[in-house]
């Protein structure tokens, strides 16, 4: 998301998307392949608007590892409901 000069993000599966039930739909017709996330955003920090256009340095990074975790930690919940 895109507020003013900054950029962040959200945890897996607390928006408007239905994870929970795009998954359970892969379940119910056998899939058994890979499943790709893309971390890219931030949970607690916004990312500065001129590192968006160059994703590279520390002020990029900043907050990067808290978010892939958190949002795989969204996942592993998903999964282990449906």
């Amino acid at each position: 998301m895109r507020s003013g000069a900054a950029s962040w993000s959200v945890r897996l599966g607390t928006r408007d998307v239905d994870y929970r039930g795009q998954l359970k739909v892969l379940k119910r017709n056998g899939y058994c392949g890979y499943l790709s996330m893309e971390t890219h955003g931030r949970i607690r920090h916004a990312i500065p608007k001129d590192a968006v256009r160059q994703a590279q340095g520390s002020a990029f990074s900043v907050g990067g590892e808290e978010a892939t975790r958190l949002c795989l930690e969204s996942l592993r919940e998903m999964l282990q409901q449906i």
